[in-house]
């Protein structure tokens, strides 16, 4: 028996055979189900030409936010292997996260604000851009700081590389 509700539409992650996500998401546009998959864009420079990569920010997985009739739809789609499940049952994403997730896709912004001395493991929150008050733990000190993110429901930690000065100590 599927564990998924049958009129409150909730977010559920779906994973997908390697490098098929967004050929995925297509088809699943296409089957008009509400799908998210978070994208990380970066330019790639090589000695001639420059390009713009798209590549999935979480590898394997999109997100899908359906109610228990859409079920079979996501399942008989071409390229899906298996809903994220914990033991038997399916794991419903909170919509935080998915919110979390939409926010470290976000445009990035260049702020100036005054640096503040903080320590590799210290908890740490982000002060302006799109992830304004996220919290996480500083994992590591370079020119740009290592924060990391952790997502419960995914059971995965997002590292970012974050310009120390959008950064305060909680």
């Amino acid at each position: 028996m599927v564990n998924i509700h049958s009129i409150d539409y909730k977010w559920y992650a779906v994973y997908t055979k390697s490098r098929c996500e967004k050929v995925v998401e297509k088809m699943l546009l296409a089957k008009k189900i509400n799908v998210f998959l978070p994208i990380n864009t970066y330019t790639k420079r090589w000695s001639r030409k420059v390009k713009q990569i798209q590549k999935p920010l979480i590898n394997g997985y999109v997100f899908v936010n359906i109610i228990k009739d859409e079920y079979i739809k996501v399942l008989e789609t071409e390229h899906i292997v298996s809903f994220l499940k914990f033991g038997n049952e399916i794991i419903s994403i909170p919509n935080e996260e998915i919110d979390i997730l939409r926010r470290i896709i976000g445009e990035e912004i260049e702020l100036e604000t005054s640096v503040v001395s903080i320590e590799v493991g210290e908890e740490v929150e982000i002060t302006q851009g799109n992830l304004l008050g996220m919290k996480g733990i500083l994992v590591s000190k370079e020119s740009k700081n290592k924060f990391s993110i952790n997502l419960d429901a995914l059971g995965i930690n997002i590292t970012l590389s974050i310009d120390a000065k959008l950064l305060k100590k909680v």
